[in-house]
């Protein structure tokens, strides 16, 4: 049986270098997008978009500021 929550950091890998993803904030960015897609056509099914994008956008903003440079 599959274990959904075993975490295939080689998929991981080659997502973030397919996206051009480097940072932990560029992988939330694209959660956002998700998150925002997700609740625009299925406006049914989400609890309260709106509350998990703050609690998103909190989190992407956190790990912006830990990036070099910032």
């Amino acid at each position: 049986m599959h274990n959904h929550y075993h975490h295939n950091f080689k998929e991981l890998d080659t997502y973030l270098h397919d996206t051009g993803a480097v940072y932990i904030s560029d992988l939330l960015d694209e959660m956002l997008y998700v998150l925002i897609v997700y609740a625009s056509d299925n406006p049914h099914n989400a609890s309260d978009p709106a509350e998990q994008f703050y609690h998103l956008r909190q989190l992407r903003n956190l790990f912006k500021e830990l990036e070099p440079g910032s």
